[in-house]
């Protein structure tokens, strides 16, 4: 009984997977990162790195063997390789800092200065008064740029003012398969929220990211209560869904899991995309406690799921040592090989086994 609840207690589902909030500054007296030539933008970013570091306990992983920029993307939401122009850096605040998570702060991408900080699920109103605090105390010796009237300013039109950003991603599974995200893009709106869809019907894994449409009205602490209420709101929508499914389509929602089973079982080439809506259905199905997943499974991998399908996470995972070794031909080709060790990866969780109660209902 009690390997049974430490089971249970290792998969823990998140309905909002993760939150990143981000505060934008740029230097009085430089010109934005996009209007300078690349080899100012390089003296500038060197310079502003070296103070930055002066200043507070940063360290600079713009090169680290650790942190490799897919790394830094998928799992902290920073600038991908390609947008990383010259005299980029990223540092990190390397100090005790309790439960807070890492500070980030991103030199030279679009504007001088990124401060940002990804936490698990919602972020905390004492957690987000404490990441504007550390960037507040920098304002004086760095001399952010600042209007009466508009607020900070920033690069992008939609950061001026706070130039405040918060990202959350959630994961909407039913409202995918019963394809309501459209609606829930338009109700967005009225929350001055805006939902990024890579795929206008299903993104992959079925996770949304809600953002603030605006910067400019409204301080770090109001915009952040516009996107909790909203997602709130979209976290009712969704249980209802899950309910629909439950109650009235018990078919769907087998049909739906033995499918991922299915593949997750046969396949020998598994991509990221297809990855995360695989893993989106057992999620799903675990949470609503009509799946149970064998032994051999890690369940506590689940709880971030979403980022162990990226292929910048995937290849530090613990793999089995069971695996089979791959054909040469898979081998030598790069994107296979990804693809096939993901599928190897996947394969734990590919034994489903059905509740009496959902077959009973089917």
């Amino acid at each position: 009984m009690a390997e049974k609840k430490t089971r249970r207690q290792a998969f823990c589902p998140r309905f909002v997977l993760r939150t990143q909030v981000a505060l934008v500054r740029n230097i009085r007296g430089v010109a934005f990162p996009g209007r300078l030539s690349e080899r100012q933008a390089a003296e500038i970013g060197d310079r502003l790195a070296q103070r930055l570091m002066g200043l507070r306990p940063f360290v600079d992983e713009t090169k680290s063997e650790m942190f490799p920029p897919s790394r830094l993307e998928a799992l902290f939401g920073l600038s991908a390789e390609g947008e990383r122009g010259a005299g980029y850096h990223v540092l990190r605040l390397n100090e005790p800092r309790g439960e807070m998570p890492d500070i980030w702060c991103e030199v030279m991408s679009v504007n001088h200065l990124v401060f940002s900080m990804m936490v698990v699920g919602q972020v905390a109103e004492e957690q987000l008064a404490a990441f504007q605090a550390e960037v507040d105390s920098l304002a004086e010796p760095l001399d952010y740029v600042w209007h009466e009237q508009l607020g900070y300013l920033t690069a992008q039109l939609p950061l001026v003012g706070s130039g405040f950003r918060i990202r959350s991603w959630v994961h909407v599974p039913a409202l995918s398969h019963f394809d309501c995200l459209a609606a829930l893009s338009h109700a967005a709106e009225a929350f001055g929220v805006l939902a990024d869809l890579d795929r206008p019907v299903s993104p992959p894994g079925d996770v949304v990211i809600l953002f603030n449409r605006s910067s400019l009205d409204g301080g770090a602490q109001t915009l952040r209560a516009r996107v909790v209420e909203f997602v709130e709101v979209v976290k009712r929508r969704e249980m209802e869904m899950r309910k629909r499914l439950l109650c009235d389509e018990p078919f769907l929602l087998m049909d739906v899991l033995q499918r991922a089973g299915s593949v997750l079982r046969a396949a020998l080439l598994i991509g990221e995309d297809e990855a995360r809506d695989l893993l989106s259905d057992v999620v799903l199905g675990v949470s609503l406690g009509v799946v149970r997943i064998g032994r051999a499974a890690n369940l506590s991998l689940l709880n971030t799921w979403y980022d162990c399908c990226s292929s910048a996470v995937l290849l530090n995972l613990p793999l089995s040592k069971e695996a089979p070794e791959l054909p040469l031909s898979v081998r030598e080709h790069p994107s296979w090989n990804v693809d096939a060790v993901r599928a190897q990866w996947l394969r734990q969780y590919s034994s489903l086994t059905i509740s009496s109660w959902l077959l009973r209902r089917v």
